[in-house]
């Protein structure tokens, strides 16, 4: 069993956690990804499916391909069970002033709620640039 810091299972029936995505995003990354993070988003079927929130290194813009090379490099690395419902290409992660994601805030994105209180955050408007986006 994969443990990590979030006990919600990825995809119901089966035992995928936040960490299980490390491989698909970070051994077996593409090139492209400065940092990936993976957040549990209800499913009205699946009850819980994995959305993945990436960003890319300096200079690069996002494209369809580049988000196509995370999708195939995580079912590669895992398998076809593990495929992001979502990959989200991002300008930063929203982090704490200590550069730890802060997965929870990604998460309520996820969901469509309040990111509740995001003052601890380095970045707090990175925040509303990733809404945009995954708008």
């Amino acid at each position: 069993m994969v443990r990590a810091r979030t006990w919600d299972p990825m995809i119901k029936s089966h035992l995928l956690y936040q960490l299980s995505y490390a491989p698909g995003t970070r051994s077996g990354k593409p090139p492209e990804i400065a940092e990936a993070a993976v957040v549990p988003a209800r499913d009205e079927f699946k009850g819980k499916v994995p959305d993945l929130y990436v960003s890319l290194k300096p200079g690069l813009t996002p494209n369809e391909g580049i988000r196509k090379r995370v999708e195939d490099s995580v079912i590669r690395e895992i398998g076809p069970i593990a495929r992001p419902r979502r990959v989200v290409i991002v300008p930063d992660m929203p982090k704490t002033r200590s550069g730890k994601i802060m997965r929870r805030v990604l998460g309520a994105i996820s969901n469509n709620e309040d990111a509740g209180d995001i003052s601890t955050l380095a970045n707090p408007e990175v925040v509303d640039e990733i809404r945009k986006i995954k708008a």
